[in-house]
Parts: structure tokens; C-alpha cells; sequence
């Protein structure tokens, strides 16, 4: 995905709140991950309104980190969820 993509879930895909469990689930169909820390950071991010840098600037602004060391982690991992069918660059 471009860095001026911006990334959004798919229409299958949800974020959602595992109160039993207390943690965060990404949902697909048949499918679920767990995610905690910059992973969730990232996802919930992820909405089609923001670009994969400005995604990498508001978090490197949170950790006061520099955007292009936030960067390389969040395309990563973006890439890594757009392989597997769970995000889309909003049109």
C-alpha cells in the first residue's frame, strides 16, 4: 500500500471488544486476531481518513518518536493485514 493510501477495514472485517476476555479482536470470517499495543494503535487508526503517514505521525507524536522510525513498522504491519484480506485503501 502506497504511503498516501489510506487504509480502512473491509466491509467483513470488525474491530470489536472481547468483554469476557478483556482484549481487542480484529473479526473476519472465520477468523479472529488479538491485538494489544501498537497493532490495535494502528487498527483503530485505520478508518479511510487518514493516510499511512499521517497514521505514522500521530503515533510517532504519541511515543515521541520520529515519524519515519514509526513509518517503516506501521506499512509493515499494514501490508502485513492488507495480504491477508482484512484491510483495503478507502476509494
Amino acid at each position: 500500500m502506497e504511503a498516501a493510501a489510506r487504509p480502512r477495514l473491509v466491509r467483513a472485517v470488525r474491530l470489536r471488544h472481547d468483554r469476557v476476555r478483556d482484549r481487542w479482536m480484529l473479526l473476519g470470517p472465520e477468523r479472529g486476531f488479538v491485538l494489544q499495543g501498537s497493532a490495535l494503535a494502528i487498527v483503530r487508526l485505520c478508518d479511510g481518513s487518514r493516510t499511512l503517514d499521517e497514521i505514522a505521525g500521530t503515533l510517532a507524536a504519541a511515543a515521541t518518536a520520529t515519524a519515519s522510525d514509526v513509518a517503516a513498522e506501521v506499512r509493515a504491519f499494514v501490508a502485513d493485514l492488507e495480504a491477508r484480506g482484512l484491510l483495503e485503501a478507502a476509494s
